[in-house]
């Protein structure tokens, strides 16, 4: 019942910092549609979704075995999950930015000066995520909260005040989130021996070799959507999919986040402690579905008003393309705890046959 406690506890610290967070953009969201055209949300929207997928493999998974890794290993673990996305990133922004020029990629809202943006926030947000797992494995979820809500934070006030494009805010707002994660780094001694590093990374081989390639499917699936529109219909029906799934898809896959940030902790402790872990799971799982079945009904109910407020005209708005928008997002909120285990009980292979 304690476990229980602290549980609902710390969900209740990470939920709260997802609705702030949320709530900043709600607020801003009127002034920014009226601000920034279909078309530019659109170009934003490709630039976060290609980030998005290249930050996911930045760190090549090192960044989740931080949480399960015993005390001896956190050390070199971290410091090379530190510089990985500073050197992947890059690499993986040019070689996307190659599909591109030769026409595998057929997207025109990614020039040089974009991918440049792209490559940029993917390591920032790969550094971001290895401080966000050093925070899931001591349990602090206060920090965990605030690194979300400096992104949004940051990102409103630079897009309202300087309006620049919704790009470049982006990657102030990453900026900011990575100051506040920075606090999480003085858990590990960053004055480790480079041969440990090389060998805890040799060690934990699986986590490049099976995880990354499944967690690159799972992303790119869900970045697919987005980038076929932009790429077979154009910016402008981008930005009304993106704006969508800004403002009530984000809402949902931040808190399946945040639900599984939670569950790892607590799920490592128990795997940790050798005990079962399939009640905890199947707790969170109904947890998580029930959640989805809320959202889905009060989608079909009040959606349309809703959004047609907070966005106003020239927006696409009808009910129908909002529960669209919304099952793939369900499908992936309530999934996560699931593929979680496979990672914390080592079935990695198992693992990357349920996520392909």
């Amino acid at each position: 019942m304690l476990r229980y406690m602290k549980i609902l506890r710390d969900l209740a610290i990470i939920i709260s910092g997802i609705g702030v967070a949320q709530l900043i953009q709600l607020g801003a969201t009127p002034f920014l549609t009226r601000l920034y055209s279909p078309a530019e949300f659109g170009v934003f929207a490709v630039v976060v979704a290609v980030s998005g997928v290249i930050a996911t493999v930045a760190a090549l998974r090192y960044d989740i075995a931080i949480i399960g890794s015993s005390d001896a290993a956190l050390s070199p673990l971290a410091k090379g999950a530190l510089l990985l996305p500073i050197v992947v990133a890059p690499l993986l922004g040019l070689i996307f930015y190659g599909a591109i020029v030769i026409g595998i990629a057929d997207l025109k809202a990614l020039d040089g000066g974009a991918m440049v943006i792209v490559a940029a926030i993917a390591a920032l947000q790969g550094v971001t995520a290895v401080g966000s797992a050093l925070c899931t494995r001591s349990g602090w979820f206060v920090t965990s909260s605030a690194i979300r809500i400096a992104q949004p934070l940051v990102f409103v006030v630079i897009a309202l005040v300087l309006q620049p494009n919704l790009a470049v805010a982006a990657l102030f707002g990453w900026v900011g989130s990575l100051l506040i994660a920075s606090v999480a780094f003085r858990r590990i001694r960053l004055d480790s021996r480079w041969s440990d590093t090389r060998e805890t990374l040799r060690r934990e081989w699986r986590y490049p070799v099976m995880t990354t390639p499944v967690a690159l499917l799972d992303v790119v699936a869900l970045a697919l959507p987005l980038l076929f529109i932009a790429a077979a219909y154009g910016e402008s029906d981008a930005g009304n999919y993106a704006q969508v799934q800004r403002l009530i898809g984000a809402p949902l896959t931040l808190t399946g986040v945040a639900v599984a940030q939670v569950y790892f902790k607590y799920a490592g402790d128990i795997t940790r402690a050798r005990t079962a872990l399939s009640p905890f799971m199947l707790r969170i799982i109904a947890f998580l579905g029930s959640l989805s079945l809320a959202v889905f009904v009060a989608v079909f109910l009040f959606g349309e008003p809703v959004m047609r407020f907070l966005i106003g005209d020239g927006w696409r708005t009808d009910r129908y393309f909002l529960l669209v928008s919304l099952v793939p997002v369900i499908c992936r909120m309530t999934a996560a705890p699931v593929s979680s285990t496979f990672v914390l009980t080592g079935k990695l292979a198992l693992g990357s046959s349920w996520q392909i």
